[in-house]
């Protein structure tokens, strides 16, 4: 009773303050609070120029543990909604070439199941960024993507450089446009080192990836030039990428949302997608004129009025027994993520029942998952584990499952070992 007769009285007499004077304080919290901003929003940053360097001179000899840390804190800390946005776009584009949309149609599983696909593919990168590389969840991880490419027949070496090439830059192209900062020399080089050494692990021979970041960014162009035209392949993979997209929203912002994810594309992608961008009506005057102001507005906002992040965003959670994984952080539909009441029935859950919108439950996998079985309908998990245990056995820590028939000229860590890897994929 004394709490509330004391707040009370406080409350009277801050009420009798002139208002000039609180108007006055008020302004100097504010100035105080923008200076602070002002003070930290580039420490991240710039204690990383600092560690690794600034020029090429000084950062040229960081490894892909080094390299690792640096784009952790852009990704998970510095912008993380354009790195989630932009990885996505990076596999989307990848659709737009001919051949990858031709492979990833007649495997079915992209046309037939693309939620379940794009969570998958989120499971993998996601354990590969979060986790050091050397780890063995990111070696297991990796590992099964290897298996899963084996499977498919066709796949040609400049398909996997293009692919490992967006993974490299196109995340820069998001930063540099829409972030509340642009990207510095770093960790361009720091993608580079880290996602090269990722796709030598998948079993992209290292003389074939450019040695650069900028020659990269020169493949991705050359390539897209020579081999990104409509197709009815392609065509079918954006139908399918667009319902799932529209399958989280409430029906009355798909419009608008489709749309916008076309502004997104540059002309060329929207050829070979075969997508028009409405600029006219209502959603495309939105989405042309007042998206473009509003962006820049979030990126003026978090630059000069947020404190930097300084939790990495909870995505995984173990079971409780520790077997699997949860996902408690999902984008689009709940694949693995657990089934609890809150889940179901807080509020997020009721806004989605609202609107008829997925929730957990067994549908999406509600148990979790094992890195061993995602994908490939969970089969040949043993085949994974054959390849763990002998790395802890001393052997090479990945195998290509016979997609590369002398995996020793991969370079790289493979190396390393003797020999081609003795694992195949077949039973």
């Amino acid at each position: 009773m004394l709490f509330f007769t004391t707040l009370f009285s406080t409350i009277s007499d801050i009420k009798r303050i002139p208002t000039p004077v609180v108007i006055s304080i008020l302004l100097v919290l504010a100035t105080l609070y923008l200076f602070t901003v002002r003070r930290f929003r580039f420490r991240a940053v710039n204690e990383i120029q600092k560690r690794y360097g600034s020029t090429p001179e000084e950062y040229g000899n960081i490894d892909y543990k080094d390299a690792q840390s640096i784009l952790a804190n852009l990704f998970l800390l510095e912008a993380p909604w354009l790195f989630l946005t932009s990885k996505d776009f990076a596999f989307l584009r990848a659709f737009g070439i001919k051949s990858i949309a031709e492979l990833s149609v007649k495997a079915k599983k992209m046309v037939e199941d693309p939620g379940l696909r794009y969570s998958d593919t989120v499971v993998f990168a996601t354990e590969w960024i979060l986790n050091p590389l050397d780890s063995e969840r990111a070696v297991m991880s990796i590992n099964r993507v290897n298996f899963i490419h084996s499977r498919y027949k066709g796949i040609e070496n400049a398909q996997l450089v293009y692919t490992l090439c967006l993974l490299i830059c196109e995340v820069f192209e998001w930063i540099d446009k829409y972030e509340w900062r642009t990207s510095v020399p770093l960790e361009q080089y720091a993608s580079y080192v880290f996602w090269k050494e990722v796709g030598i692990r998948m079993g992209i021979a290292e003389k074939l990836i450019p040695e650069t970041f900028e020659e990269c960014a020169h493949f991705i162009k050359e390539y897209e030039a020579r081999e990104m035209t409509h197709s009815k392949y392609s065509e079918r993979i954006a139908e399918g990428v667009i319902r799932l997209y529209e399958s989280t929203l409430p029906s009355f912002m798909r419009p608008l949302f489709t749309n916008i994810l076309v502004y997104f594309m540059d002309p060329l992608i929207r050829s070979s997608f075969d997508l028009k961008l409405r600029t006219s009506d209502t959603v495309g005057v939105i989405t042309t004129k007042i998206l473009p102001v509003a962006l820049k507005l979030r990126a003026l906002f978090v630059r000069h009025c947020m404190l930097p992040r300084k939790t990495v965003p909870t995505v995984f959670k173990p079971t409780k027994d520790g077997e699997r994984m949860h996902v408690v952080y999902w984008q689009m539909l709940p694949h693995y993520a657990p089934s609890t009441l809150w889940s179901r029935w807080g509020p997020n859950a009721l806004y989605r029942r609202a609107f008829g919108l997925a929730v957990p439950g067994s549908k999406w996998v509600n148990e979790g998952y094992k890195l061993e079985e995602v994908g490939y309908g969970g089969r040949a998990g043993d085949k994974i584990l054959e390849v763990m245990d002998r790395a802890k056995n001393g052997g090479c820590p990945y195998s290509t499952f016979g997609r590369v028939e002398n995996e020793q000229e991969l370079g790289g860590i493979f190396s390393k070992y003797e020999g081609s890897c003795p694992i195949s994929a077949e039973k």
